[in-house]
């Protein structure tokens, strides 16, 4: 009601009624109006024993949704003891051998099919670090994930070692929609120390499927504001919602027995809904509501007179003329701001909604095409300032060794010369262009003693010289105007055969982009002068590439490197004339000086 009262008080802002006074008041004062007369007349028709037999079918199913639960969370607490309690986990965790890992949980998540149970390995610092379910349509087969996300409820309890009243695992409901999970977590040991954390989870829409087989009834799941989780295929979704009231009413039912509520759903009214609180852990997580048919507890619409059923198709027809008369109202111009709002969450900051009408409706129009031209606006000022300091910062690098000034800028025409021997799009040219001016930006975290050294690199020199690929994607990945560019940041010194780093990629697993920039990135490497070598002829350099086809190369992008062969040669040559003239200018300055 408060919310109606506000939509009320709506002052107009134009030209007739408000939004919320055209779309409030019809369907209130028909709903006044059909209330008053469909209460009436059930009230007269149902009597005592009707409301009897539903608190009685309340209590039978309220016991039926608790104890499946219950049946889900303990199921769930044995397979995480299963598998925290298997040896050699404590051991893989810390090591983070995640190919160990996997072969000492999967076995156990595999035997749980056709339950639909997953499992997300934790380390000490909240890192997830694996996931593991099995394919449903091969056991053998493992749908495995490294790097996950670990952002589960009580992590930082387990990781603790905090306990509650009922021990140091919790259990809950996470997630939204389809995406809802109930998940169990508790802590894997090694000699009582806590050296990271295992979490089962299942889909809660598995859950109530299990339910409906178990029980022949349609259940849905809402959490605690009212928002549907999930609900069997045969469930009225839209018949399932409560008012806050009625909401608060079932979820402090726990323990009373017969308070849940009940409301008549069915075009036949041989349906009954029951709503219940759903306890995990001790605790209420959500209310499900329960749908039965009417043959269980007998069909209460034979009692109805035909009036009743006549009022009920008239008030309906009535409600649907009225609902499309207003919609009718209403639908244009709210579908244009709609549109406006798919095109620019689309990326089309350029496009403006229609301004149809001066209400609520219009006003929003044109507030919304007022903030889309400042985004747009902001927008393109802040990729600019983007690309000019990320550029910047490149070059930048490149300048940090003498000996390596310029290399991306010469890895970018090296690249774009490849590509388009592989007849690669000019729109996809232009983003390995950028991508290959900054895909060595990781290299602004490596140490200038590592970076200059004269001769070859120590084992941790080396160790830490790979590390910037990782750096750069890092540094990229939160800016829009290189998500496009972040693979060949990151994948660059992938090999062929696997050896490479930073992931160990092999074959088609390493992005196509990657792929390219590693031939010209070796190219320019090889054709560039070193403290400790001099620069490798183009002829030697390109026996050396041809060679590393099928090892360190994709074969393909070592064909498109034969195809482009004579520019890439004469583009080599060039840039070797520039260097030797400009260390002569460079002498001459020195003598001069």
């Amino acid at each position: 009601m408060a919310s109606l009262r506000r939509a009320l008080r709506l002052r107009p802002t134009g030209r007739g009624l408000t939004v919320g006074t055209k779309i409030i008041l019809p369907f209130a004062l028909l709903s006044l109006v059909v209330g008053a007369i469909t209460s009436g007349a059930v009230s007269r028709q149902l009597g005592a024993s009707a409301a009897a037999r539903q608190d009685a079918l309340a209590i039978h199913e309220e016991d039926a949704v608790g104890a499946n639960f219950d049946s889900f969370e303990q199921r769930q607490l044995t397979d995480l003891r299963a598998l925290t309690g298997t040896q050699g986990v404590p051991q893989a965790i810390e090591k983070k051998n995640l190919g160990a890992l996997g072969a000492l949980l999967y076995p156990a998540i595999a035997n749980q099919l056709p339950d639909q149970l997953s499992a997300a390995v934790i380390d000490r610092g909240a890192n997830g670090i694996l996931s593991l379910r099995a394919n449903p349509a091969n056991a053998a087969q493992c749908v495995c994930q490294t790097n996950v996300t670990a952002s589960w409820p009580h992590l930082s309890d387990v990781l603790l070692g905090i306990s509650d009243t009922e021990g140091p695992k919790f259990a809950g409901l996470t997630g939204s929609g389809r995406a809802t999970m109930l998940y169990t977590i508790g802590p894997v040991l090694d000699r009582s120390k806590v050296v990271g954390a295992i979490v089962v989870a299942e889909p809660v829409s598995a859950l109530l499927e299990s339910v409906r087989k178990q029980n022949s009834f349609d259940v849905s799941l809402y959490d605690p504001n009212g928002t549907l989780l999930a609900a069997t295929t045969g469930f009225p979704v839209a018949k399932g919602t409560l008012a806050t009231a009625d909401r608060e009413q079932v979820l402090a039912s726990t323990g009373t027995r017969t308070s849940a509520v009940l409301r008549r759903v069915g075009g036949t009214g041989s349906d009954e809904m029951f709503f219940v609180p759903v306890q995990v852990r001790g605790a209420v997580v959500a209310y499900a509501a329960v749908l039965v048919s009417g043959s269980i507890v007998g069909d209460a619409s034979q009692s109805l007179p035909p009036l009743l059923l006549g009022i009920f198709v008239a008030a309906l027809s009535l409600t649907l003329i009225t609902g499309l008369f207003v919609a009718r109202m209403i639908n244009r111009p709210l579908g244009q701001l709609l549109r406006a709002t798919d095109e620019v969450s689309a990326g089309n900051l350029a496009y403006r909604a229609a301004v149809s009408s001066s209400d609520e409706i219009g006003r929003l129009a044109r507030h919304f095409n007022r903030m889309t031209q400042t985004l747009e606006e902001k927008s393109q000022q802040l990729e600019a300032s983007t690309e000019e300091t990320v550029q910047a910062l490149a070059s930048a690098i490149d300048a940090r060794d003498a000996y390596t000034h310029g290399h991306s800028v010469r890895v970018s025409q090296y690249s774009v010369e490849l590509a388009r021997a592989l007849g690669v799009q000019e729109s996809e040219i232009e983003a390995i262009r950028r991508g290959c001016l900054v895909h060595d930006i990781g290299k602004i975290g490596v140490p200038d003693h590592i970076l200059g050294k004269p001769g070859p690199l120590t084992a941790d020199e080396e160790g830490e010289m790979r590390l910037h690929p990782i750096t750069g994607y890092g540094m990229l990945r939160r800016l829009n105007s290189y998500q496009d560019v972040l693979d060949m940041v990151l994948h660059h010194h992938e090999r062929w055969d696997g050896t490479g780093y930073p992931h160990q990629l092999a074959g088609e697993e390493i992005p196509v982009r990657a792929r390219l920039v590693a031939v010209a990135d070796t190219l320019d490497a090889m054709t560039s002068r070193r403290p400790y070598r001099t620069a490798f002829t183009f002829a030697r350099a390109a026996r050396e590439i041809e060679k590393g086809a099928g090892s360190q190369f994709d074969p393909v992008m070592v064909e498109a490197f034969k195809q482009a062969r004579v520019r890439l040669q004469k583009m080599v040559e060039r840039h070797a004339s520039d260097d030797r003239r400009g260390e002569a200018a460079r002498a001459r300055m020195k003598l001069a000086s």
